[in-house]
């Protein structure tokens, strides 16, 4: 049987650990701090968990393991990375941001970094997608004149931005390095070669993307994206409209037919000529 737990003291490490929820769910509900000076945590296991208190372990880094789903809803203020292996690790904090302070993230194949709440990652920290997905959820990280996030980078094949179904936002970061992969970018609301407004979804840059558009793909469109200036350094990526093929089917078909009466309306003058 599944169940909640809840745990009401404050945790302390004494060297790298791992919290485990194998089932259920487990709450950590001290609002203290986790303190233990560089020791790295991990988050795992199948079931599900919370942490309500703040990760102070300095230049220790985090990691989500495990097919669960992990929220954490402190501002944290750990120095060190922040990797997704697998599940779901949840953003929730108020106020300031539960990565507010990590170095770096990385979310590889099977895992999955979801936004419960706006602004939770530190600006300057760079993102890696090795085959994961950045999830906005109902929020948005950054603004059209603030970048949320660093250095958007991908290195593996399957690497998502996913803005959801719910309540549009923004996900703006300070550049992008695609390598020689493309972003998979899902559940984008918002009209194609537009820029886009309060009531849509908006891809933003704080640099020039005009050499990687053709490495952004968006779901529902052909692959390939548009570019606008947004001024002050700031640049919206948008799908690029593309023909059906039956729409250039159709254009081919005509410009035949109007090929073929050009060509028999100039013979039926040159033979009267002859007359």
């Amino acid at each position: 049987m599944r169940s909640t737990q809840n745990y009401g003291g404050l945790v302390t490490l004494g060297a790298a650990s791992t919290i485990s929820s194998d089932s259920g769910t487990l709450n950590i509900a001290h609002t203290g701090t986790i303190t233990g000076a560089g020791d790295n945590l991990t988050l795992t296991g199948s079931g599900n968990g919370s942490i309500s208190s703040i990760i102070g372990t300095g230049s220790g880094t985090l990691t989500k393991s495990g097919s669960g789903t992990w929220t954490l809803s402190g501002a944290n203020t750990f120095t060190g990375s922040t990797t997704i292996n697998g599940g779901t690790l949840i953003l929730a904090a108020s106020g300031s941001g539960a990565l507010g302070s990590t170095s770096s993230v990385t979310v590889n194949s099977g895992g999955t970094l979801l936004l419960g709440a706006s602004n939770q990652i530190n600006n300057s920290a760079t993102m890696t997608l090795a085959g994961g997905t950045f999830a906005k959820g109902n929020f948005s990280e950054g603004s059209t004149g603030t970048a949320g996030v660093g250095v958007l980078t991908l290195t593996a094949t399957g690497s998502h931005l996913d803005f959801g179904t719910g309540t549009v936002g923004t996900l703006t970061f300070a550049s992008f390095s695609p390598g020689a992969n493309t972003l998979l970018i899902d559940n984008w609301t918002g009209i194609a070669n537009t820029i886009g407004s309060a009531s849509t979804d908006r891809l933003v840059f704080n640099s020039d993307q005009s050499s990687n558009l053709s490495d952004f793909w968006f779901s529902g469109y052909a692959p390939g994206a548009s570019e606008f200036s947004l001024g002050g350094g700031y640049y919206e990526i948008t799908p690029t409209v593309v023909p059906e093929p039956s729409t250039f089917a159709g254009a081919a078909f005509a410009a035949a037919v109007i090929a073929f009466h050009l060509c028999r309306h100039k013979r039926i003058r040159g033979s009267r000529g002859k007359l």
